[in-house]
């Protein structure tokens, strides 16, 4: 759902012809997010957020010691609103896709790819110090860093094969006439 939503701000984004605009935006706050983290320990939620977080978080406590099916898809729906580094970078690719289906399809890969990962660190959790913890918060922070960089090329229009394709002005937000 949040997919469906994201593409459908991308879309209309796209449309309206500010999509490598709003690409190149959306990596400056990316690379910003990434220099906020590496300079100060911020507050990942926005006082403006924080009573929705509260929300959502006393909305899983009550699921969470139900172990059915429809609990566990509650907690886990609601789990992908709450503030996450990760879930910030691949919302701002949804949005970035500029069209629904392709927002819907990063956010179901992103939901898939994390899987395994969290799957592994629920068995491993507690074999892994501080020290590698650390470690793995630093290379997170970078393929932020890295992504921001990307949509931020990506926007610039530099005609390099699956990175920044280049797109001649006039494109975007033009109807095409499939008709006739």
């Amino acid at each position: 759902m949040i997919g469906l939503l994201l593409g459908l701000v991308g879309r209309q984004i796209s449309l309206a012809g500010w999509q490598q605009g709003f690409s190149i935006v959306l990596g400056i706050l990316l690379v910003l997010y990434f220099m906020v983290t590496r300079i100060s320990k911020p507050q990942i939620v926005p006082p403006l957020f924080r009573p929705f977080q509260k929300n959502v978080q006393a909305f899983i406590s009550q699921f969470i010691q139900q172990p059915t099916l429809p609990a566990m898809w509650s907690m886990g729906m609601a789990n992908g609103l709450l503030p996450c580094g990760m879930v910030y970078v691949a919302a701002t690719g949804a949005i970035a896709s500029g069209s629904i289906s392709g927002g819907m399809l990063f956010m179901i890969c992103f939901g898939l790819a994390t899987i395994p990962a969290l799957y592994l660190l629920s068995l491993l959790g507690t074999y892994f110090n501080a020290a590698l913890r650390q470690n793995m918060r630093r290379v997170l922070a970078f393929g932020t860093l890295v992504v921001g960089i990307l949509l931020i090329i990506r926007g610039l229009n530099m005609n390099l094969p699956y990175i920044s394709p280049y797109l001649t002005s006039g494109t975007s937000g033009t109807a095409i006439d499939c008709g006739r």
